[in-house]
């Protein structure tokens, strides 16, 4: 239904809450173009005041949802551990990947491979692994989505993040909320 039309309207919204903690929080993100078909991997750092670290994305070509998300996470691991960051925390708006990485022994065979190159990156790490609503983690899908148009990784520091991702990443350490309306016909 169109938002015109008559109907109810429902908000929700979500902030970043700032915390004192000494880890790097890393949000990551997946998106499509099209389903099946072309998809990406996104993801952001931050320290614990929001500041940016670094921010990346990925083509993947066709992959599940799962898949990206996954790659999402391993491209992340990757970058951090080749940085030298050993305590991260690590947020997904997909409930059922955090489950996956808990105990990869359920994930399923195509995705075996990527679970146990997570595994090995994160025992080599002090890291938390939680769930953050999908409103709570525009930025990664945002560089997810973008990641559908581009031919290969884009690796970005604070000075090389595009301004959109910039805006966005300020916003959230400032604390403010993203909305989502959610559009419900009236009977």
């Amino acid at each position: 239904m169109h938002p015109a039309e008559s109907s109810a309207a429902k908000s929700n919204y979500c902030a970043l809450e700032k915390t004192a903690r000494s880890m790097v929080q890393a949000e990551d993100g997946w998106g499509f173009q099209r389903y099946p078909g072309i998809s990406g991997a996104g993801g952001i750092l931050r320290d614990q005041l929001g500041k940016v670290i670094f921010a990346f994305q990925e083509p993947l070509g066709n992959a599940t949802n799962t898949q990206a998300e996954l790659s999402a996470i391993h491209r992340g691991l990757q970058i951090c551990f080749s940085r030298g960051l050993c305590k991260i925390w690590i947020e997904t708006d997909a409930t059922a990947i955090n489950k996956i990485i808990s105990a990869p022994q359920r994930g399923a065979w195509n995705l075996q491979a990527t679970l146990q190159n997570i595994c090995k990156i994160l025992s080599q790490m002090e890291h938390k692994l939680s769930h953050i609503f999908r409103e709570g983690n525009q930025v990664a899908d945002f560089l997810a989505n973008q990641a559908c148009y581009n031919q290969q990784l884009c690796i970005f520091n604070e000075e090389t993040i595009p301004g959109k991702v910039k805006g966005m990443a300020s916003l959230d350490s400032l604390g403010l909320p993203y909305i989502r309306l959610k559009y419900f016909s009236s009977i």
